[in-house]
């Protein structure tokens, strides 16, 4: 908790008070309520948005981010308005928040089936669930899920109705200057890091999480998988291990075999997929064949 608060919290508030900008001072309230027949006409761009968020937010470590951007991404691709995609189109808000939204969702069922918190959402969720005694994995109750499930469909419903009347106070809340606002946030920041521990040094895990963050941030790195990464850490050494004693210390079941073979596969195609001059070597060989 510590960690994701430092990381997601702290970077907010620095940049917040650095940028003398109160956005909501010049905020307009028009019409909050939705249309049926706009909801009608724009429900095949929800379900795709919410198909692709969920079968992103399902792979472990990607989170809602990425869901967000690639739905936006396919909505940009398919929509009749794409040219204004970045200026206003409605099209475009509903491809990136029906993903973002559905990814939380998506991101439970590695949480619950293999307990691996997919999103750092998740990940806050399976500090929860351990407090209470409820340890997500192949062991867990079904019962469990079904009450989550249960509990996730309440709270979407809870959390249309409280948008809805709550979206007048949201833009007055933003209208306060941010010189009062965000000591407050942080205050309450660091009473949530401090009462999970109740220990100094969660504070002082808080507050260099989150200079380190915002040095990220100034460099342009995703903060996301620093924070997954400290949750999966421990979790990969005690699985490493594991493996290691019941193969005798042989590591060649981690590629003879064939489901450790093809997501090990597809972890190297993914890294190397990532380095500037690979991917211009293949950027080339497709315009080269495009061409032919």
């Amino acid at each position: 908790m510590p960690v994701l608060m430092g990381a997601f919290a702290i970077p907010q508030i620095i940049d917040g008070m650095r940028v003398a900008i109160d956005l909501g001072q010049t905020l307009t309230v028009s019409r909050i309520r939705p249309e049926l027949k706009e909801v009608t006409k724009r429900l095949p761009t929800i379900l795709r948005s919410g198909g692709i968020g969920t079968g992103i937010g399902a792979l472990p470590g990607v989170g809602e981010d990425v869901a967000g951007w690639f739905s936006y991404g396919v909505g940009k691709t398919t929509s009749k308005e794409s040219a204004n995609f970045g200026i206003g189109s409605v099209d475009g808000l509903i491809s990136a928040e029906a993903a973002n939204n559905a990814a939380i969702g998506g991101a439970l069922i590695p949480l619950l089936v293999l307990g691996i918190p997919g999103s750092p959402p998740a990940a806050a969720l399976l500090g929860a669930l351990k407090i209470n005694n409820v340890i997500p994995g192949p062991t867990i109750d079904p019962a469990i899920i079904t009450h989550i499930v249960a509990v996730l469909v309440m709270a979407s419903v809870t959390m249309f109705l409280m948008g809805l009347f709550t979206a007048r106070v949201f833009i007055a809340i933003l209208r306060t200057p941010k010189t009062v606002f965000l000591p407050i946030v942080m205050v309450l920041t660091t009473i949530g890091s401090f009462s999970v521990g109740g220990g100094m040094n969660d504070l002082f895990l808080m507050f260099g999480v989150g200079l380190l963050a915002y040095a990220m941030n100034l460099m342009h790195y995703p903060i996301a998988p620093l924070v997954i990464g400290v949750i999966l850490g421990g979790l990969f050494d005690k699985t490493f291990r594991r493996s290691l004693l019941i193969s005798d210390g042989d590591l060649s079941v981690f590629f003879t075999r064939p489901g450790a073979a093809i997501l090990l596969s597809l972890n190297v195609l993914l890294i190397l997929s990532q380095i500037p001059s690979i991917k211009s070597f293949f950027s080339k060989i497709i315009k080269v064949k495009v061409l032919k």
